[in-house]
């Protein structure tokens, strides 16, 4: 009988100190569980500020073609004035020679 209480209590040694084994591991894996859902709520906030800070700059290059655009549309209007004046100027420099010219006689 005493064999088999001293083997029982073997027995019982190695299942308290497997069960303390199994709850240290339960415990760190809790701990790594809570350390993961941190880090992926701190991932999630700093992915939405990265999307909003995307949202910006795509509307600010929106807001720089539209702008762009409107340059180019101002440029060539500008261009088209001043090609119209090149042209008035020379014009007006072949009536001047005209009259100099008739002038002189």
């Amino acid at each position: 009988m005493k064999e088999k209480l001293h083997a029982s209590q073997a027995v019982i040694t190695q299942w308290a100190t497997r069960t303390e084994t199994l709850e240290a591991t339960v415990d760190r894996l809790q701990l790594e569980r809570d350390s993961d859902a941190e880090h992926r709520e701190k991932l999630g906030a700093a992915l939405t500020d990265s999307e909003k800070h995307l949202a910006a700059c795509q509307q600010r290059i929106s807001d720089l073609g539209e702008r762009m655009a409107a340059v180019d549309d101002r440029n060539q209007l500008l261009d088209d004035e001043n090609r119209h004046l090149l042209q008035e100027q020379a014009v007006l420099q072949g009536q001047l020679k005209q009259l100099q010219t008739h002038g002189a006689k």
